[in-house]
């Protein structure tokens, strides 16, 4: 594994590569969220020939552990050879969902899986225990928010990705599950 420890612009500290921050990085903090399985580079920068590790799950509770899932998303979106503007709806769908638990709930777990049909894809799982949404009609509605934002995320996530599932049951908590199918 390479270690980028190239020079920021007018800056002293080295850069570290992002397969070195979760190999290493990570088991050491356990608040950045429990790993189910050891990441290793060849998982993240996989050849394109051979198989790789299909799944990850990832615990978030915090705005550090959207910026890891939202970069292990890209990265495993990079490997299966997604278009950049794909790239941009699956980190920009992931960070949307991350964030609603984080606002919501509190905590969840987000599950990152290579998925084959047809075609190869990316299919992403938030799940949390919290008090789950009240009306899943209403909160699927373009500008509908109970937190005064602009009520964008889940018809915008659903419009970005390819496949939208949302289970919700009141105090039980919220199952969403997006696909994005990778274009020939």
């Amino acid at each position: 594994m390479e270690l980028d420890v190239s020079q920021r612009e007018g800056g002293n500290k080295p850069t570290l590569s992002l397969a070195f921050f979760i190999k290493f990085y990570l088991p050491l903090k356990s608040n950045y969220g429990k790993l189910t399985s050891p990441l290793m580079a060849n998982q993240l920068y996989p050849r394109r020939d051979k198989t790789m590790e299909s799944k990850h799950q990832l615990t978030i509770k915090d705005e550090k552990d959207i910026i890891i899932v939202r970069r292990l998303g890209r990265e495993i979106a990079i490997s299966l050879g997604f278009s950049y503007i794909d790239q941009v709806r699956i980190t920009t769908a992931i960070s949307e969902l991350a964030r609603n638990v984080i606002k919501y709930a509190g905590a969840g777990t987000i599950s990152i899986e290579v998925i084959h049909k047809y075609t190869p894809g990316l299919s992403v799982v938030v799940s949390d225990n919290g008090p789950g949404i009240t009306s899943i009609g209403k909160a699927m509605e373009d500008g509908y928010s109970t937190s005064n934002s602009l009520g964008a995320g889940l018809p915008g996530v659903k419009r970005m990705m390819d496949e939208f599932l949302i289970d919700s049951v009141l105090e039980q908590g919220t199952r969403i599950e997006v696909v994005k199918w990778l274009r020939a």
